[in-house]
């Protein structure tokens, strides 16, 4: 982000992931150690493990980030493998996309909502 984050902006982040969390503890302003609850954030379907197995990880990261957005602003980057392309190119809340040196699109919370919700959803980092 260009300036700093306003003190409201990071209380009202410190109360989504209290909310949203089992543990979560603030080692220092803006880094956390925390474990979140699948199911805070929409996702039913955790397969009865407890919400930590890959496939959710995925998810739980792509609409953790799409909340941290919502409360905080910007943009997020997503890298893309080759056949991802084709997938995130319509979907709602794009803001860039570029090819090289890699496949990515930059786009918003509702992008990422978006393309969680597609066939071919999947983070790479």
């Amino acid at each position: 982000m260009a300036q700093p984050v306003p003190g409201i902006s990071i209380q009202r982040l410190r109360d989504l992931l209290v909310r949203s969390s089992s543990h979560c503890e603030e080692k220092r302003v803006g880094e956390y150690d925390l474990n979140i609850h699948a199911e805070s954030l929409g996702i039913a379907d955790t397969g009865g493990l407890d919400g930590r197995r890959p496939p959710v990880d995925r998810l739980v990261t792509a609409l953790l980030t799409a909340a941290v957005i919502d409360v905080i602003g910007g943009i997020a980057n997503a890298e893309l493998l080759e056949d991802q392309v084709p997938i995130v190119a319509g979907l709602p809340g794009i803001v860039a996309t570029m090819t090289d040196p890699w496949p990515a699109a930059y786009g918003s919370a509702q992008f990422l909502r978006a393309w969680v919700r597609q066939p071919g959803f999947r983070l790479l980092k």
